[in-house]
This record gives structure tokens, C-alpha cells and sequence, in this order.
């Protein structure tokens, strides 16, 4: 057999490896192709879960964040003695209370978890009052504050003279309560030295 005999069969060689290698290269092509949908779909379905996960955080923002909000200030969290000493006089003459004095011992933390701490303060209330509606009214106006929370510990109410006098101090009262709230670990703790407030 001559070399030109041979020709056809070298050539039909050739065909065959140009196809073969044309097939593999497509193949990889495919394959690289195939790797890059397969990395665009996982990047799809992350952020399909990002989305949802901010949709889902929206409406529980928008659900229960008023309440939160509520409750925030409830906790007495930003709440400081001169919150105190501009409320207190105020309620007392909504409540018709024509005398307040009161004493305000220091914040105390009295329970400390995960940078999480409940506050307490003591406070002595010295009152004259016409009559003992004043000192519910006071006590209801006080409750409803977003100051925090107070615990009424004691109370002793005395005749102030022998007869009642119209729109005058009938009564008086020494009430002993402590004023919770919230804080965070890094707060100072307390926001000012204890003092008395003056009479109203």
C-alpha cells in the first residue's frame, strides 16, 4: 500500500479526531456553562431568602413594633430623675394634691443578666391632701406613666388638725415605694446624685 493509498484513511483519521476533540470542547462548554447556571441559581435562591428574610422582618417590625415601643418606654428605660422631678409635681396638681415633697434614694441594680439589668430606686413621698381620693388619684396618674414601674411598699396617712378645711391640707401621708426599670449593662447606672424635691 502507497502513502497515496493511505491518504483517505489518514484523513478519515483527521475527521474523526477534529470531531472528538470538537465534541469535547463542546462538552466542556457545556459542563462550564451547566457550573455557571448552577452558581446563578444558588445566588438566585439566596437572595430570594435575603428578600424574604427582610420582607418577614419588615412585617414584624410593622406588627409588633408600635407595641414594642410601648413597652420600651413602659420599662422605664430612658427614664431619669429628671423625668421624676417633672412629672410627679404635675400629677400631683392634676390630682388635686396641694402639697408633695419626696426624697429619691440612688439606683440600684437588683437583678444583672446578658448585658441586661433591672434598676430599682427607693422613694419617700410626703403629702398633704385634702382628702384620700387625692393620694388614689396621684398613685393611678403615677402607674400610667412611662416611667417604669413602681411598688407601693407603705403607707400611713395622719390628720392634719382637729377640723377639715375646704380645699386645704386635711391629711397627710409618708408613702414608701421603690421605682423600677430597664437598662443596659454599659449604663452608668444611675443618672444623678439622690436628693429631695422640693415642696409643691
Amino acid at each position: 500500500m502507497t502513502k497515496y493509498d493511505r491518504l483517505p484513511l489518514l484523513v478519515c483519521i483527521a475527521v474523526l479526531l477534529g470531531a472528538a476533540v470538537s465534541a469535547y470542547l463542546g462538552w466542556a462548554r457545556l459542563q462550564a456553562a451547566d457550573a455557571r447556571v448552577e452558581r446563578l441559581r444558588a445566588q438566585v435562591q439566596d437572595l430570594e431568602a435575603r428578600v424574604a428574610e427582610r420582607r418577614s422582618a419588615r412585617d414584624i417590625v410593622a406588627e409588633y413594633g408600635p407595641r414594642f415601643r410601648r413597652l420600651w418606654r413602659r420599662g422605664g428605660w430612658a427614664a431619669t430623675r429628671l423625668d421624676w422631678a417633672a412629672v410627679v409635681p404635675r400629677l400631683a396638681a392634676a390630682a388635686g394634691v396641694p402639697e408633695l415633697d419626696y426624697t429619691l434614694g440612688p439606683r440600684q441594680t437588683v437583678w444583672n443578666q446578658e448585658n441586661l439589668q433591672l434598676w430599682r430606686s427607693e422613694i419617700e413621698l410626703r403629702l398633704g391632701l385634702v382628702h384620700e381620693g387625692g393620694l388614689l388619684v396621684l398613685w393611678n396618674g403615677l402607674a400610667r406613666t412611662e416611667l417604669g414601674y413602681f411598688s407601693l411598699e407603705s403607707c400611713r396617712i395622719q390628720r392634719a388638725g382637729e377640723r377639715p378645711v375646704p380645699g386645704g391640707v386635711n391629711l397627710t401621708a409618708r408613702c414608701r415605694l421603690y421605682w423600677y426599670g430597664f437598662a443596659h449593662e454599659d449604663d452608668d447606672g444611675d443618672d444623678g446624685p439622690a436628693g429631695d424635691g422640693p415642696a409643691v
